[in-house]
């Protein structure tokens, strides 16, 4: 076998130191920065992609914040507009319902009055009517 020969020995150190400081070098020097060069370019973009998604994260929570409050602030309005609306609408109901009973209260009273009135004539009216009748029954009698 060609390993165990020892005359060989120093011809293969030689190549073996030769290959070995050429693969050495070329790994070091061309591959191995290539390689850094890669994984460093890659860290910043995924740096800075981190800082983005942070970014964003921080500006998507001040706008939920800002919407959170909105909505409060809203539901706040709304619920004082109700009451004011409903207070409001008490107080145009009690003054439709007072205004209402007034007029119905006028209208009881002119009823009465046009009523009373009417008993009046008719009374005037029966007493006339009797004394026609009468008249008539006394001429009629007397004749």
């Amino acid at each position: 076998m060609p390993q165990f020969d020892f005359t060989t020995y120093l011809s293969q150190l030689f190549w073996f130191s030769i290959c070995f400081t050429v693969l050495y070098f070329f790994v070091n020097f061309i591959i191995l920065p290539r390689i850094k060069s890669i994984i460093d370019t890659r860290n910043n973009l995924i740096d800075t992609d981190n800082s983005i998604a942070i970014e964003h994260e921080k500006n998507a929570k001040f706008i939920n914040e800002e919407a959170e409050k909105n909505i409060q602030i809203a539901n706040a309005e709304y619920i004082s507009k109700l009451d004011e609306i409903n207070k409001t609408a008490q107080i145009n109901r009690e003054k439709s319902l007072e205004k209402l009973s007034q007029e119905i209260n006028l209208k009881v009273e002119k009823s009465r009055l046009e009523i009373k009135d009417f008993i009046e004539n008719s009374q005037k009216n029966n007493l006339k009517t009797i004394q026609e009748l009468t008249q008539i029954i006394k001429n009629k009698i007397l004749n």
